[in-house]
C-alpha cells in the first residue's frame, strides 16, 4: 500500500513479532519465507513455551517498574515506553506485582496472551525454533533495519538465525530502537493493526507519528499516512485520492508545520491566474456567465434559500452545520452556482454539504478556468452512457404498402437511361401524372456495368440544378448506383430521394408511383420476384459470438491487398497471429522507400508471424497473378484473402466526372475481381473485404466511393453464395481515428461532430475478431458507432412497449442504446408529493431504480427483470413542488447480458450523472440464504409504524407507508412485515402504469425500514452493491417479510445486506450491499418512543467507550425481565441469577437488565456490565448534609462544566454510583468525570470501568429519564 502511493521507508523497526517483518522488508527473506517462519515461530511456542505465563502493561518508566517486581520472578518482558513497561512472568507472581502497582496508584493491566514471551518461561521454545532457524536460509540485509533485540542498527550479515532465537526470550527494547530510528527520519509510520505502536512512539520522540491502520474500515488511516508524508515531503499526492471531493487550493510556502493545516492558518488564498478558457464562456445551458465573484453568487443563492438577508450568509458560513441546509438544498445550490459560473456540473463535487460557502466557491473558480470548451456548451447529439462500436447485420425486412404523402401540383419529369426499356417511359410518365411533383426518374439495368453507371451520374447532377423539381428516383435491380442515391440526399438535404429495387418481372409504373409519394426524405425499398416488398434494417449482432470457430489455421496463407499500412496492416496481424497463419501482403509502395511499411513488416515478424511483400497494384491483373504464383512458390497456396485496397479522393457530386468514378471502382471491385481469380477459389477457407459505412448511407463528397463499396458488398455476397465452403465477409467499416483514410483525409473530427463515432484501432481489431471466428456472421456486416446524421440508414425500431420511463426516446438503437427524456411533475408522478423533504420533493431512489430497468429492458427488448449491481445516487433529483424537472435515462448494452445506465437531469445541464446503474439479466431464482427471520419466540416489537415511525422518524407520505409491524428492531438488525398495495395509482391515470420491479413502495420501505437501527438521523440512499428484484411477485397483496443486517459502517455510511420473504420463507428479492448515509441528525434529547431508545443507545456506547454492548429498551416490561433481555440477544432467554443476584451468562455473553420509568433496559456483553434505568428525581430541600456526600463535587462539576439542570445531573451521578457498586471495587478507588461530551451524555471513570450515562425524554408525555451502562469492555 505504502508502495504504491509512493512513500518509500528510510528504516524499519519490529515490535516482538514484527521484528520477522522488519527483516522481510529489509530483503532478508522472501514472503513465502517470513509467512513460514511466523507460522513455525507460533508452533514452537504452543508446543514448548511452559504453560502457567502470563504478561502486563505497567503505565511506569523501567525503573519504577524495577522495584515493583523486588523478590518476584517476574522480569521486564518489553521497554515500550518511558510511560509503558511491559512484565514476564509466571501468573500468580504477576498478578502480585499488579497489587503492588494497584496500592501505589499505578492501575496496571493482564494482557491477553499464552505465555510469559520475553522471559525464561519461553527458554525452551527459544531454543526449539533456534534449531529450526538453522535450516533456513536468509540474505544479507539490503536497508536499514534497527532491531528491538539490540536497539541497534543491524548489520548487513548479521546471524539472523541467532538474533531471532534470542529474540523470543530477550526484553523488546522498543523505546531504544525508536530513539535510534528518530536520528534518522522525519516521520513514523506504524503499519499493522490498531495504532498502540505510533502512541507509544510519540512518548520517547518528537518525530511525528501516524497509524496505518490495516483494521480501518475506512480510507481515514492512509488519507492521514499520506498527508503526513506530503507535509514532510516524503511522498506526492496522486490526484485520484481527490475524486469527487471538494479541493482547496492554496499557496506555495517555502516550509510547512507538521500538523498545522494551511487552509486553517493562511487566510488569504491567492489563486493562480486562470488560463484562457479554449472558448467563450458559457454556462452548462448556453447563458453566459454572470461576471460576478463565485462567494457572491453562492451567497446569493443560499441566502434565497435559506430566507436569510445576505449579510447573515458569510464566506465562512458552513452550510449544513451554520445555515441549516439539507444536505439535498445545498446540492441543489451548488448546482444552480455552477449554471450561472459557467462551471460544467460534471466536474462539481459531490460532498460538499459540511463545507464553508468560501471553500465551495473557491472550489467552482478554480473550475471555471479549467472547463473544456465541450464541458462548457450544450452538445449538438444528446450524449449517452459512453460512446459504443457495434456490428450490424443488414436485414431485409418485410414491410407493408407504403402511405402516400398529400398530393402535389404535378411538374416535369427528366428520364435517364432506360431508352431501350419500354417499362422506365411508363415509369415517368405515371410520375408526371401521380400528382407527386417533379424530378428526376434514372432507370438502370439490371447488374449494370461500371460504364452504365453514368446515367446516374447525369441525372444526380440534373437534380441539383435549379427548375429541376425536388425528387430524385432511382429504379435499379442488383448491381446499380444506390450509393450515388444516398450521397444526393446528404449533399441536398432539400431532394426527396427515392430508391427502388425492382425485378425486370414485375409491373413497375404504379410500384414507383407508390414509393415515390410515400418518400418525404429518403426512401429505399426492395421486391423480390414474388412482388414482396422488403426494406434494409439495420439489425445489431450479439456482442459475443454463439459459437467460436477458427477459419484459419498453422499451415494457410492469408494473402492482403492494400499494402502493409493502416486499418489493413493491424486486422491483418490480428488474423494471422490468432491462426498461426502466414501472411503475404500486396502494395504499391517501395519498401525501399516506405519506412513505415518495413517497421510494420518488422512489427509482424516480432509477433512470429511469417509475413511476405510483394509489390504489385491490384488494378492490373496481370501482376496481380504474378505475385500470387510468387506467393504459392515462397509460403504455399493461398487459402484466405483479406481485401483491404481502396482509392478515396472525395470530390462533390457537381464536380465529379466518370474517371474518377472508374477510378474508386477500380482497386475496390475490379481489384478484387483480380485477386479471386488469381487464386485457387476453391480453396479458400475465408474472404474478408472491407468495405465502408459510406456505401451503406453514402456522404458528402463521397458518391463514386460509396458506389464502390456498395458494389463490393454485393460482390462479397455473390462469392459467398457460390462458394459455401469459404466464410465471406464484407465488413462495412465507419471511420476510425488514428488509422486509416478518415485520418488521412482529416474528416474524423467533422463526422464527430455529425454525430458519427470513430472507431479505435483496438475496438476495431476486437470486432474483426469476434465476426471472422463466428460462423453465423452474416455476408454483411456494417460496423459502427452512433449515426445520427445519417438519415440514410434505418436501424431496426420495434415498438416502444407502454412505459412511464420511455416515452420520449431522443437516441434509439436497439439493442445498443436508447436515451429518453421524461417530464417529472407533481401531477404527473403522484408519488413525488410523498417523498417530501425539507420542502423538496424528491425522486425516490426507488423509481430511479424502475427508470433504469425499464430502458435496460427496452433497449434489449428483453421481458426478464434484471439484476441490478453497483447502484449509484450521486445526486439528488429534485422536483419542485409547484413546476417540473425533466429527467434523462440513458441506456448502453455493454455486453449481451448487460446494461449501464445512468440518469442526468436538466438542472445540471444533462451533464453529471445523478444515479446510475449496471443491469444484469441472468437466469435462475433469487439465491436464499441470510439476513434469516428470528424465530417467533418474543412477541412483536411494541412499536406501531403508523404512530410512531411515519410523520417524524420517517418522512414519507401515504404510498410509500408499507412498515406494518416489527419483529426485531436493534441497532444492527431488523426483521419486519411490509404489505404491498397493488392498486396504488404511482402515475397520472393518463400515463402507462406498469411497473416492472414490482412495487415501488415496499422496495422504499426496504430502505427506510433500517431507519430503526439509526434513529437519531435520516438516511438516504447513496449506493447499492447488488439487487435481485422480486419483480411481478412484489405486487400481489401477499403478506411479506424483510430482514436486514448491518454488515459494516464507515462514519455515517451504513451497509446493509436485506432479504424479502414470502408468508412460506421463500426469498423473493435480496439485496446486498445496500449503503444508506445519515443526514439531518437529531441531538439525541428526544422525547422517545421507546424501542427506538436501544439501537441509538447502543450505537452510541459504541462510538463514546468504544465498546460494544448489545442493548434494547422495552416499555411496560418490569415483570419481565427475561423479555427485555430477549430484545437485546434477538431471541427468548432464560434468565437465573446468582446468589448474589447477579443474572447468569446467556449464550456465552454477560447480561443485565434493570427497571425504572416504565422501562426495562437490558444490556449484554462479552465482559461484565451492569445498567440502570431511572426518572430524573427533584433534589430534595437543602437538609445541610450533601445528598450524595463526597461525590456532591462530581454534580457541581457536571452543573457548571456541561450546562445541565441540577436535577438532572444528580440523578445521573447517583444512578453511575449506583452501578459501580453492584461491582466490588476498592473503596479507596476515586470516581471521575471523563472529557467525553455529546449532548446529554455523561461518562464516568473508574480505574479501568467506565460508566455512560443519557438523560433524555421518552413518550409522549417527554418523561425525562437517565439510562445507564457499566462496562469494563466490549465484544
Amino acid at each position: 500500500m505504502l508502495s504504491a502511493l509512493g512513500i518509500e521507508a528510510d528504516v524499519a523497526v519490529g515490535h516482538s513479532l514484527g521484528e520477522l517483518t522488519a527483516l522481510h522488508w529489509a530483503g532478508a527473506m522472501d514472503l513465502s519465507s517470513v509467512l513460514r517462519m511466523a507460522a513455525a515461530r507460533g508452533r514452537t511456542m504452543a508446543e514448548h513455551g511452559r504453560p502457567g505465563g502470563t504478561m502486563a502493561g505497567v503505565p511506569a518508566d523501567p525503573e519504577t517498574a524495577r522495584r515493583l517486581l523486588s523478590g518476584e520472578p517476574v522480569v521486564i518482558g518489553g521497554y515500550n515506553s518511558q510511560r509503558q513497561t511491559v512484565i514476564s512472568g509466571p501468573i500468580d507472581a504477576v498478578e502480585r506485582v499488579l497489587e503492588r502497582a494497584e496500592v501505589a496508584g499505578i492501575p496496571g493491566k493482564r494482557l491477553r496472551v499464552s505465555h510469559a514471551f520475553h522471559s525464561p518461561l519461553v527458554a525452551e521454545a527459544a531454543e526449539a525454533f533456534g534449531g529450526y532457524l538453522a535450516e533456513e536460509r536468509f540474505q544479507p540485509l539490503q536497508r536499514q533495519v534497527v532491531s528491538t533485540v539490540t536497539g541497534t542498527v543491524l548489520p548487513a550479515d548479521v546471524d539472523l538465525s541467532v538474533l531471532l532465537r534470542d529474540q523470543i526470550t530477550e526484553p523488546v527494547l522498543f523505546a531504544q530502537a525508536i530513539a535510534m530510528a528518530a536520528k534518522e527520519v522525519d516521520l513514523f509510520v506504524e503499519v499493522g493493526p490498531g495504532r498502540i505502536l505510533s502512541d507509544l512512539g510519540r512518548t520517547d520522540t518528537s518525530v511525528p507519528t501516524v497509524a496505518l491502520d490495516t483494521d480501518d474500515e475506512t480510507l481515514a488511516s492512509v488519507l492521514r499516512v499520506v498527508a503526513a508524508a506530503y507535509v514532510v515531503g516524503a511522498a506526492r499526492v496522486h490526484p485520484q485520492l481527490f475524486d469527487g471531493r471538494l479541493v482547496r487550493p492554496v499557496k506555495d510556502v517555502d516550509e510547512f508545520s507538521f500538523f498545522a493545516s494551511p487552509c486553517e492558518t493562511d487566510s488569504d488564498v491567492v489563486l493562480p491566474d486562470s488560463p484562457p478558457p479554449v472558448a467563450a464562456p458559457a454556462s452548462v445551458n448556453g447563458a453566459a456567465p454572470t461576471g460576478e465573484p463565485a462567494s457572491l453568487v453562492l451567497r446569493q443563492l443560499v441566502a434565497a434559500r435559506a430566507e436569510l438577508p445576505l449579510d447573515m450568509v458569510g464566506e465562512d458560513s458552513r452550510l449544513l452545520d451554520d445555515l441549516h441546509l439539507s444536505s439535498i438544498t445545498v446540492s441543489q445550490v451548488v448546482n444552480q452556482a455552477a449554471q450561472q459560473l459557467g462551471v460544467p456540473p460534471s466536474r462539481l463535487p459531490t460532498n460538499v454539504a459540511t463545507a464553508t460557502v468560501r471553500e465551495v466557491a473557491e472550489a467552482m473558480e478554480a473550475l471555471i478556468g479549467t472547463g473544456l470548451a465541450e464541458d462548457l456548451t450544450q452538445p449538438a447529439s444528446v450524449p449517452g452512457v459512453d460512446t459504443f462500436i457495434r456490428a450490424f447485420a443488414v436485414d431485409l425486412v418485410e414491410a407493408p404498402t407504403p402511405v402516400p404523402g398529400p398530393a402535389e401540383t404535378n411538374a416535369g419529369w427528366q428520364l435517364f437511361g432506360g431508352h431501350t426499356d419500354p417499362r422506365a417511359e411508363q415509369a415517368r410518365q405515371a410520375l408526371a401524372g401521380g400528382g407527386v411533383g417533379g424530378g428526376v426518374l434514372v432507370w438502370l439495368p439490371a447488374d449494370c456495368t461500371p460504364e452504365q453507371l453514368e446515367p446516374a451520374l447525369q441525372g444526380a447532377r440534373a437534380a441539383l440544378t435549379a427548375g429541376a423539381g425536388d425528387r430524385f428516383v432511382l429504379v435499379q435491380h442488383g448491381l446499380g448506383a444506390s450509393g450515388l442515391a444516398r450521397t444526393l440526399r446528404l449533399e441536398d438535404p432539400r431532394i426527396r430521394t427515392t430508391v427502388v429495387h425492382l425485378p425486370a418481372t414485375l409491373d413497375v409504373a404504379d410500384r414507383v408511383l407508390a414509393e415515390v409519394a410515400a418518400t418525404d426524405t429518403y426512401h429505399e425499398v426492395h421486391y423480390d420476384v414474388t412482388g414482396a416488398r422488403r426494406q434494409q434494417v439495420l439489425r445489431a449482432l450479439p456482442i459475443d459470438a454463439g459459437r467460436v470457430e477458427q477459419p484459419l489455421g498453422a499451415g494457410d496463407v492469408l494473402l492482403v491487398t492494400g499494402g502493409g499500412k493502416g486499418i489493413t496492416a493491424e486486422c491483418a496481424l490480428a488474423l494471422a497471429a490468432d491462426a498461426g497463419a502466414k501472411l503475404a501482403v500486396l502494395g504499391r509502395s517501395d519498401l525501399a522507400a516506405d519506412a513505415e511499411l518495413a517497421a510494420n513488416l518488422e512489427r509482424f515478424a516480432a509477433a512470429g508471424v511469417q509475413a511476405r511483400y510483394l509489390r504489385a497494384d491490384v488494378t492490373d491483373p496481370v501482376a496481380v497473378r504474378a505475385a500470387v504464383d510468387e506467393v504459392e512458390r515462397l509460403l504455399g497456396p493461398v487459402t484466405g484473402v483479406l481485401h483491404g485496397a481502396g482509392r478515396n479522393e472525395p470530390a462533390a457530386l457537381t464536380s465529379l466526372d466518370m474517371d474518377a468514378v472508374h477510378g474508386a471502382l477500380a482497386p475496390k471491385v475490379g481489384g478484387l475481381a483480380a485477386v479471386l481469380d488469381a487464386v485457387d477459389a476453391d480453396r479458400l477457407k475465408l474472404l474478408v473485404t472491407f468495405g465502408s459505412i459510406i456505401g451503406r448511407a453514402g456522404l458528402r463528397g463521397e458518391a463514386h466511393y460509396a458506389t464502390a463499396n456498395d458494389r463490393l458488398a454485393e460482390q462479397t455476397r455473390r462469392f459467398g453464395a457460390a462458394h459455401p465452403t469459404c466464410r465471406s465477409i464484407c465488413l462495412e467499416w465507419s471511420v476510425w481515428s488514428g488509422v486509416g483514410m478518415g485520418e488521412k483525409l482529416s474528416v474524423v473530427e467533422s463526422l464527430a461532430r455529425d454525430g458519427i463515432t470513430p472507431i479505435t484501432p483496438e475496438q476495431g481489431v476486437a470486432v474483426l475478431r469476434r465476426l471472422v471466428t463466428d460462423p453465423d456472421t452474416p455476408a454483411v456486416v456494417v460496423i459502427s458507432g452512433r449515426a445520427d446524421s445519417l438519415d440514410t440508414l434505418r436501424f431496426e425500431e420495434p415498438e416502444l412497449p407502454l412505459l412511464r420511463f420511455v416515452d420520449r426516446p431522443q437516441v434509439r438503437y436497439h439493442g445498443v442504446e436508447l436515451v429518453t427524456d421524461i417530464e417529472l411533475t407533481a401531477g404527473s408522478d403522484l408519488y413525488l408529493p410523498d417523498h417530501l423533504l425539507d420542502g423538496n420533493l424528491l425522486f425516490p431512489a426507488v423509481m430511479g431504480m424502475e427508470a433504469m430497468a425499464q430502458a435496460a429492458m427496452t433497449v434489449t427488448g428483453r421481458s426478464e427483470v434484471p439484476v441490478i449491481e453497483q447502484a449509484r445516487f450521486a445526486r439528488p433529483i429534485v422536483v419542485p413542488p409547484h413546476g417540473s424537472t425533466t429527467i434523462r435515462v440513458a441506456a448502453l448494452v455493454t455486453a449481451d447480458d448487460t446494461v449501464r445506465a445512468v440518469i442526468r437531469t436538466a438542472d445540471t445541464g444533462f451533464a453529471a450523472d445523478h444515479f446510475e446503474a449496471t443491469l444484469r439479466f441472468v437466469e435462475g431464482p433469487v439465491p436464499d440464504g441470510p439476513p434469516e427471520q428470528v424465530a417467533d419466540d418474543l412477541p412483536p416489537v411494541p412499536l406501531d409504524p403508523a404512530r410512531d415511525l411515519y410523520g417524524d422518524t420517517l418522512f414519507q407520505g401515504a404510498r410509500f407507508q408499507r412498515l406494518r409491524a416489527f419483529h426485531r428492531a436493534a441497532a444492527r438488525d431488523v426483521d419486519a412485515d411490509v404489505a404491498t398495495v397493488p392498486e396504488t395509482d404511482w402515475f397520472s391515470a393518463y400515463l402507462p402504469d406498469t411497473l416492472v420491479l414490482g412495487d415501488p413502495g415496499v422496495r422504499d420501505a426496504l430502505m427506510h425500514g433500517n431507519q430503526v437501527c439509526v434513529p437519531d438521523a435520516t438516511l438516504l440512499p447513496v449506493a447499492i452493491a447488488r439487487l435481485y428484484p422480486a419483480g411481478s411477485r412484489m405486487g400481489t397483496g401477499e403478506p411479506l417479510r424483510y430482514c436486514a443486517t448491518e454488515r459494516e459502517r464507515d462514519g455515517d455510511t451504513y451497509v446493509y445486506d436485506i432479504a424479502l420473504r414470502t408468508g412460506t420463507g421463500e426469498v423473493v428479492e435480496r439485496w446486498e450491499g445496500l449503503q444508506l448515509r445519515a443526514v439531518r441528525k437529531k441531538d439525541g434529547r428526544g422525547p422517545w418512543v421507546a424501542p427506538l431508545l436501544g439501537s441509538y443507545l447502543e450505537r452510541t456506547l459504541g462510538d463514546l467507550i468504544g465498546t460494544a454492548i448489545a442493548v434494547a429498551v422495552e416499555p411496560n416490561a418490569g415483570d419481565q425481565p427475561e423479555l427485555a433481555v430477549g430484545r437485546a440477544l434477538g431471541h427468548a432467554a432464560d434468565l437465573r441469577y446468582t446468589p448474589d443476584g447477579h443474572a447468569e451468562q446467556v449464550d456465552g455473553l454477560y447480561v443485565a437488565v434493570s427497571h425504572g420509568a416504565e422501562l426495562s433496559l437490558a444490556v449484554a456483553a462479552r465482559t461484565p456490565v451492569g445498567c440502570d434505568v431511572r426518572p430524573v428525581s427533584p433534589r430534595p430541600v437543602d437538609s445541610g448534609a450533601p445528598v450524595l456526600g463526597r461525590y456532591e463535587a462530581l454534580v457541581d462539576q457536571v452543573v457548571t462544566g456541561f450546562g445541565v439542570d441540577r436535577d438532572t445531573a444528580a440523578t445521573q451521578v447517583e444512578a453511575a454510583l449506583d452501578c459501580l457498586r453492584q461491582v466490588d471495587l476498592p473503596e479507596h478507588l476515586s470516581v471521575t468525570l471523563t472529557p467525553i461530551q455529546r449532548d446529554g451524555w455523561l461518562v464516568f471513570a473508574a480505574g479501568a470501568t467506565r460508566v455512560a450515562t443519557f438523560a433524555t425524554t421518552v413518550g409522549p408525555a417527554a418523561t425525562p429519564v437517565v439510562f445507564t451502562v457499566r462496562t469494563d469492555g466490549g465484544l
